[in-house]
C-alpha cells in the first residue's frame, strides 16, 4: 500500500465514521421526538430489526409502526442514549457497530451501566449510511458474571474475553 492509498483509506474512515455518527445522533433525536417515521428513516427499506425480547421486525414500515406505538405509550417522553462501543468496517460500504444503550426518562439521570447492548450492521447505499440489521440484546452481564459456568467458559476458551471490558 502506497502513501496515497493510506491517505485515502484514512480519509474514507474519518468521513464514514462522521457519517455514521450523524446516523446515531439522528436516531437519538428521532427517539426524543417520539417520531417513528423519522426513526425508521435511518434504516434500509428492507432492514431487519430484532427487539431485545425476540420480536422480529422486517422493513421500514414495520420498524416505523412498532416504534411509533412504543413512543406513544411506555417510552413516551424518554431519551435514547447510544454510545458507540466499537465500529469496524468489513468493507468500505459495510460497518459493524456495537453500542451501549440507555433509555432515560424525563428528569432522570442516565444509568451508569447500559441497559441494552445492540449491534448494527450499517451499509452505504446511494451515498447514505443506513442501518441494514439491528439486533438488540438486554445487558445482563452483571447477572451472569457470578455464574461459575461463565467464568469457566471465559478461561477455557483461548481468546474469549468475558465481561464489560470485552
Amino acid at each position: 500500500m502506497n502513501r496515497q492509498d493510506t491517505y485515502q483509506r484514512f480519509f474514507h474512515d474519518a468521513q464514514a465514521r462522521a457519517d455514521i455518527a450523524a446516523v446515531v445522533l439522528g436516531l437519538e433525536d428521532a427517539w426524543a421526538a417520539g417520531d417513528g417515521e423519522s426513526w425508521a428513516s435511518y434504516f434500509a427499506k428492507d432492514a431487519d430489526f430484532t427487539v431485545w425480547f425476540g420480536l422480529y421486525l422486517r422493513g421500514h414500515e414495520a420498524i416505523a409502526d412498532v416504534h411509533q406505538e412504543i413512543f406513544d405509550s411506555f417510552y413516551r417522553s424518554t431519551k435514547l442514549r447510544l454510545h458507540v462501543r466499537d465500529l469496524r468496517f468489513l468493507r468500505p460500504d459495510v460497518a459493524v457497530v456495537h453500542f451501549d444503550g440507555r433509555i432515560v426518562g424525563s428528569g432522570e439521570q442516565s444509568p451508569e451501566q447500559p441497559k441494552f447492548v445492540p449491534v448494527a450492521i450499517m451499509t452505504k447505499e446511494e451515498g447514505h449510511w443506513r442501518v441494514a440489521v439491528f439486533h438488540n440484546t438486554k445487558d445482563a452481564v452483571d447477572e451472569h458474571l457470578g455464574n461459575g459456568d461463565v467464568r469457566k467458559l471465559s478461561t477455557d476458551v483461548p481468546g474469549l474475553r468475558c465481561g464489560r471490558e470485552a
